[in-house]
C-alpha cells in the first residue's frame, strides 16, 4: 500500500479534528466574552462528543445502506455549514445545538474513513493503514488548535472558521475512489453481533481500556487552557495553543508503534508499558511549573497514541467480515470516553482543584490498566 492511496482519506481525517478541536484554545476567551465557567465552556467539546459515542451503532441503518465514499462527501459538506454556523452564532445554546450537530457528522465521516482505510490496505497493511489514520488525527488535533489560537491572536478567530469552511467543501470534491454499493451490504450492524465481538473475540476489554484511555485525554485537553491560565494569568491564545505541541510525539508513536510493539515485546506488553508511562505523565502534572506541564504533556500525547494505533490496528485484524462493526464499536466506546472525560472531572477541577482532578484521571488509568490485562492479543 501506497499513502498517496489513502492520502484524501488521511486530510479528510485531519479537517474533522479541526472541527472537534479547533474551539478549545479559545475556550478562555469564550468563557469572558459569554460569562460562562470552565464546566459550563467545557459543554462546547461535550456536545460534539455526546453524538460521537452514540451515533455510530445508531446510524447502523444509514452506515450499511449507503456507500461510504457517498456518506463521507455528505459529512464533509454538512460540516462545512455548520462550521459556518458556529462563527455566526451569538448565543450560547445556538453554539451548543451546532456542536452537536458537528458530533452527529463526524462519527459518519469517521467510520467512512477508517472503513475506505483499512478497504484500501488490505489484510497485510492494515497496521501501517490505521498508524496513518491515526498520524492524521492526531495532526487534526495539534494544528487545529494552533492555528485557532494563531488567529485568535494574530487577526480574528472567526476568519480560521470560515477558512475550514472552505476547505471542507474542497475536500468534498476529492477523489476517495470508486462508488461501491455492494461492498457495504455485507456488514449490517445487529446487536448479536455485537454481542459476540464484545464478548465471544474478547474485544469488550479493548474497548474498555480505549473508552478510559480517551476519558483521560478529553478531560486533560479541555481543561488544559484553564490549568496554563491558572499557572500564568497572562498566557495568550497562540501560547495555550502551543502547549498542546506533545501531539508532536504521538505522531512519531503512532507511525512507529508496529516497531515499538516489536521493541516492547509484543503488542500486549507495550499496551500495558503505555498506559503505565501514561499514567505517570497524568502524574507529573501535579507539579505548578509550567515547564513541567509541558514536558509531561509530550510523554503523555506520545503514550496516548501508542496506545491507540495499536488498539486501533488490532481491532481491525480481528474483525474479518465486521470491520464497519467493529470500527462502530470502538468509536462509540473511544467517544463514550471523551464525552465524560470532558464534563465530570471539570466537575471535580471546579470544585476541589487540579490535583483531585489528576486523583480522578489516575484512577480511570488504572481501570484502564486492568482492562489491558485481560485481554489476549496474539
Amino acid at each position: 500500500m501506497r499513502i498517496v492511496q489513502i492520502l484524501p482519506l488521511l486530510v479528510a481525517s485531519i479537517l474533522a479534528y479541526f472541527v472537534l478541536y479547533a474551539p478549545q484554545p479559545l475556550f478562555p476567551l469564550l468563557s469572558i466574552s459569554l460569562g460562562l465557567s470552565e464546566t459550563q465552556t467545557g459543554l462546547l467539546t461535550t456536545a460534539t462528543m455526546l453524538p460521537l459515542f452514540i451515533a455510530p451503532l445508531t446510524f447502523g441503518r444509514l452506515l450499511s445502506k449507503y456507500s461510504p465514499e457517498r456518506l463521507l462527501r455528505i459529512s464533509l459538506l454538512l460540516l462545512a455549514l455548520t462550521t459556518t454556523g458556529f462563527v455566526l452564532a451569538n448565543d450560547f445554546t445556538l453554539l451548543l445545538v451546532i456542536r452537536f450537530c458537528q458530533g452527529l457528522l463526524l462519527p459518519v465521516l469517521l467510520t467512512s474513513v477508517m472503513t475506505l482505510t483499512s478497504r484500501c490496505a488490505g489484510p497485510t497493511s492494515i497496521k501501517q493503514a490505521m498508524s496513518a489514520y491515526v498520524t492524521a488525527t492526531i495532526l487534526g488535533g495539534l494544528f487545529g488548535r494552533l492555528i485557532s489560537g494563531f488567529f485568535a491572536d494574530y487577526s480574528d478567530w472567526r476568519y480560521f472558521f470560515y477558512l475550514l469552511s472552505v476547505l471542507l467543501v474542497v475536500m468534498a470534491c476529492a477523489p476517495f475512489g470508486r462508488e461501491n454499493t455492494s461492498a457495504v451490504q455485507d456488514d449490517q450492524i445487529n446487536w448479536h453481533d455485537i454481542k459476540v465481538l464484545l464478548f465471544d473475540r474478547g474485544l469488550g476489554y479493548v474497548f474498555l481500556a480505549v473508552s478510559c484511555l480517551f476519558f483521560i485525554f478529553s478531560a486533560m485537553m479541555n481543561f488544559l487552557p484553564f490549568r496554563v491560565s491558572d499557572l500564568n494569568s497572562e498566557a495568550s491564545g497562540i501560547f495555550i495553543s502551543l502547549m498542546y505541541s506533545g501531539y508532536l510525539l504521538g505522531v512519531v508513536t503512532s507511525l512507529l508503534s508496529s516497531k515499538l510493539s516489536i521493541l516492547g515485546g509484543g503488542d500486549h506488553r507495550t499496551l500495558m508499558i503505555g498506559f503505565i508511562i501514561y499514567t505517570l505523565a497524568i502524574a507529573m502534572t501535579v507539579f505548578n511549573d509550567i515547564n513541567i506541564l509541558f514536558i509531561s504533556l509530550f510523554v503523555f500525547c506520545g503514550a496516548m497514541f501508542l496506545v491507540h494505533s495499536i488498539a486501533a490496528a488490532w481491532v481491525n485484524t480481528v474483525a474479518g467480515e465486521k470491520r464497519r462493526l467493529v470500527n462502530a464499536l470502538y468509536l462509540t466506546f473511544y467517544y463514550l470516553g471523551g464525552v465524560l472525560g470532558s464534563v465530570l472531572p471539570g466537575l471535580v477541577y471546579e470544585w476541589f482543584g487540579w490535583n483531585y482532578f489528576v486523583v480522578v484521571l489516575i484512577l480511570a488509568a488504572a481501570i484502564g490498566l486492568m482492562s489491558i490485562s485481560k485481554i489476549k492479543i496474539n
